[in-house]
């Protein structure tokens, strides 16, 4: 039925059919622990004063999570969170454990998670202070979101056909692979940093064109490399190469309407094009490397000049050199 209901030892539910009715279930008194084998979805969940773990590999809270106690995340444990989220504590950080918040608007808590999927429908507003996934970061169905805050995440970035997300204009670290399904991906004025030192990164899906606005790779000793379907990088602002390769990979054209700065990193061209064409601002291929090396390089900036600068002393071309509009001044390159 619908009854009211107080537990203080868990539940464990290795059965077949589990109906909560829309009653609230108080966790109290005990410290204790939701498990078994079978997923388990109880509509609204009150937790007092005590901490409830949640160990099933499906817990979904389809109302209300809510009450001055906490819930912590087991390992392997995956959390369905269909309403609103007003518990004092949400402790996500074990690995693995999933966080997936599958209704409609929602206001996403403010934690450390590993595992964090917007789903469902409607917009996710995002927490305002900086937000750390130690994991992958993944939005599905038709769901939405701006970041409030910047996102340090560890793992990788999947953005599911139908979603939106909108970075704003903050500076996010992403070390695992960038995976665009489809999404309207807005980058605003944000940066995104490629920074992991471990292991290779991949920008892929099933989107043709990845568009972001600042774009850094730090990745010393590693490699980025475009894959998947993709065929065009779109950069609205800067592309900054600190450490490690970029690898042009399955990209033929990269777009740029920034400065190309590169201070100790490697480019890998491939047999595509770089094409400089801001038509509001000049642009410099510039930084510490001495050499900067493309395929096919493309200037079409109408009414601005593409220049080398910083310590660039020699441009390496494999391909053409096309001059659509604008001006190309060789600046410090003695060589090209």
């Amino acid at each position: 039925g619908n009854a009211t209901i107080t537990l203080r030892g868990g539940i464990t539910h290795n059965g077949t059919t589990f109906n909560s009715g829309s009653g609230v279930y108080t966790f109290n008194t005990n410290a204790q622990a939701i498990g078994g084998t079978t997923a388990l979805t109880i509509t609204n969940v009150t937790v007092t004063g005590v901490t409830l773990t949640n160990n099933s590999a499906s817990f979904t809270v389809s109302t209300a999570l809510s009450g001055t106690g906490g819930l912590t995340q087991g390992s392997g444990a995956t959390l369905n969170l269909g309403g609103t989220s007003g518990i004092t504590t949400l402790t996500a950080s074990a690995s693995p454990n999933t966080v997936n918040y599958t209704g409609a608007a929602q206001t996403v808590f403010v934690t450390t998670y590993h595992h964090l999927t917007l789903s469902g429908s409607g917009t996710k507003t995002m927490p305002g202070s900086a937000l750390a996934i130690n994991g992958t970061f993944t939005t599905s169905g038709t769901a939405s979101a701006t970041a409030a805050s910047a996102l340090t995440i560890g793992g990788g970035v999947v953005l599911g056909s139908g979603t939106t997300f909108n970075a704003g204009s903050f500076s996010h670290a992403v070390a695992g692979d960038w995976t665009n399904n489809g999404a309207t991906f807005t980058p605003s004025t944000s940066t995104v940093t490629f920074n992991s030192t471990t292991a290779a990164q991949s920008i892929n899906g099933t989107s043709a064109t990845k568009t972001f606005n600042n774009f850094t790779v730090d990745k010393a000793g590693q490699t980025l490399s475009a894959g998947g379907s993709t065929t065009a990088l779109t950069l609205n602002g800067t592309m900054t190469l600190t450490a490690g390769t970029l690898d042009a990979g399955t990209a033929t054209a990269i777009n740029v309407a920034g400065d190309w700065t590169n201070n100790g990193g490697t480019f890998t061209p491939g047999s595509g094009t770089v094409t400089f064409n801001s038509t509001t601002a000049a642009q410099a291929i510039n930084g510490t490397t001495a050499t900067k090396t493309f395929n096919n390089l493309t200037v079409n900036k109408t009414g601005f000049t593409l220049s080398a600068g910083g310590s660039t002393t020699t441009l390496t071309l494999n391909g053409t050199l096309t001059l659509t509009a604008g001006t190309f001044a060789v600046g410090t390159a003695t060589t090209i």
